[in-house]
């Protein structure tokens, strides 16, 4: 997503970072991910109304009968319907940015229903290895280098 528009606290998207295609995505992506952890997952809290949870990367956290804890999962509406997906990589971007303490990132594609969720340090590990520096990395859910990283599933 863009920068805020207001700095004042607003829980709806559009008035906080614009009404853009990619804004747009993002929210389809949240609601198709929301849609399907309620399926999925014994608890499923969703904290798009809580600003210090959204600051942390939380916009939903999710737990599972016989997990001992419960996740924090940050979702990405820029998944293309070709597989690949992009990772901000900037220092104070949501990977990297040390006040996000989510566990898990998801990359949705709202076309096709197309998911890849990873473990967001790990992947930092995982770039940090190559010494990729840009601040925004194209990825491919297809690419057989993170592989052992990521989880691919559908959303509908």
């Amino acid at each position: 997503m863009s920068d805020r528009l207001t700095k004042e606290w607003t829980t709806d998207t559009i008035e906080a970072f614009g009404d853009t295609p990619s804004v747009r995505k993002g929210i389809v992506a949240e609601q198709m991910y929301l849609d399907w952890a309620n399926k999925v997952y014994n608890r499923v809290t969703d904290h798009s109304s809580d600003r210090t949870k959204q600051v942390k990367g939380f916009d939903f956290s999710i737990w599972k009968e016989g997990w001992r804890n419960e996740y924090g999962v940050d979702v990405k509406g820029n998944m293309y319907s070709n597989g690949n997906f992009y990772i901000e990589n900037d220092p104070k971007g949501w990977l990297r940015n040390p006040k996000k303490t989510n566990h898990r990132v998801v990359h949705i594609c709202a076309d096709t229903g197309w998911a890849i969720e990873y473990d967001r340090k790990k992947m930092i590990e995982h770039l940090d290895s190559l010494n990729i520096k840009e601040d925004s990395v194209l990825m491919s859910s297809f690419d057989v280098n993170i592989k052992s990283l990521v989880r691919k599933f559908k959303v509908n």
